[in-house]
């Protein structure tokens, strides 16, 4: 995003994330840009999934880079903007990120910062990468099947339900410390679930389960290295299944998801494929992904190698 086209840029801005941080410090960001002489517009949310409506809206009048400033789950919002269905408003749109959120896992996979010189970075393009993307549908909230994209991790089962629990609550305590204790008290109520998964349309378990995760990055979680073979742009996803552990062994090998020697456990499969699906045998199996919950039920994951264009 070079000079001469930063008139085509939005940045997005969630000011929410990061448990009201986000505010304060893009009003000091917006300042340093402009005095740089940085030309670009921008657009504050008042409300969930405005993102993605903000998006889509500028893509289809003219602008072509996006800056999602924000966490994980803005930059999900603002990525399911560039699509309408399963179909890419502007095949030659970027994205661009500025991680302000409580958790920020894929700037944590992208070795991304706040600094001063990363930001500008950004505006004078000075990295430019492709990134896989998953397609994903599901039954959303209202009962319809829905179609949605993310760019990080997805998960059912106790990181679902320790994400929403989150959400519900404050973060000021930040990404670690938020997840972290989440986890702990998600764990000494959650029942594993009864599904079955399938990769590359070949079943390889069925039953009781206390996570699946399918990675595009690695970290989920607040720092959580829960697929730490994925690469972002191999056109594979990774997916980790962790079978039947009680309350006691999971919270017992919690710690090295942090650590991503998780692997090591019998009890925990890996994968790789270009399509995974989770078939739910009972009720309450609900989806996350990229720190939000959208809905639940029967979810297919499918990768769209060298999907979209970053500038970081």
């Amino acid at each position: 995003m070079n000079n001469n086209c930063t008139s085509k840029t939005l940045c997005v801005i969630n000011p929410t994330s990061g448990n009201g941080r986000t505010k304060k410090t893009w009003t000091y960001i917006e300042r340093q840009l402009k005095d740089e002489g940085f030309e670009f517009e921008a657009y504050v949310t008042k409300h969930p999934e405005e993102a993605t409506h903000i998006t889509r809206s500028a893509l289809q009048n003219g602008f072509s880079n996006i800056i999602a400033v924000g966490g994980d789950g803005t930059i999900n919002e603002v990525l399911n903007g560039f699509y309408i269905g399963d179909k890419r408003i502007n095949n030659q749109s970027s994205l661009s990120i500025i991680p302000m959120g409580t958790a920020s896992d894929f700037a944590r996979y992208l070795k991304l910062s706040t600094k001063d010189k990363c930001i500008k970075n950004i505006f004078y393009h000075q990295k430019e990468l492709y990134c896989d993307i998953v397609r994903t549908s599901f039954i959303d909230w209202t009962g319809k099947k829905n179609i949605r994209h993310f760019i990080n991790v997805a998960d059912v089962g106790v990181g679902s339900e320790t994400v929403a629990r989150v959400n519900r609550n404050s973060k000021i305590l930040g990404g670690f410390w938020s997840f972290f204790l989440s986890a702990l008290i998600t764990v000494t109520t959650y029942k594993n679930r009864d599904i079955t998964v399938l990769i590359d349309d070949q079943e390889v378990f069925s039953g009781k389960a206390c996570i699946v995760a399918v990675g595009n990055c690695s970290f989920f979680g607040g720092g959580m290295k829960i697929t730490p073979k994925a690469i972002f742009n191999d056109g594979l996803i990774d997916i980790v299944l962790v079978k039947d552990l009680g309350k006691l062994e999971l919270l017992y090998n919690l710690p090295k998801v942090y650590k991503g020697t998780h692997l090591e456990h019998p009890k925990v499969d890996y994968y790789q494929g270009k399509k995974a699906t989770i078939l739910a045998n009972e009720k309450d199996v609900y989806l996350e992904m990229d720190g939000e919950t959208p809905g639940k039920g029967n979810i297919e994951f499918e990768i769209l190698p060298s999907e979209i264009k970053l500038y970081i």
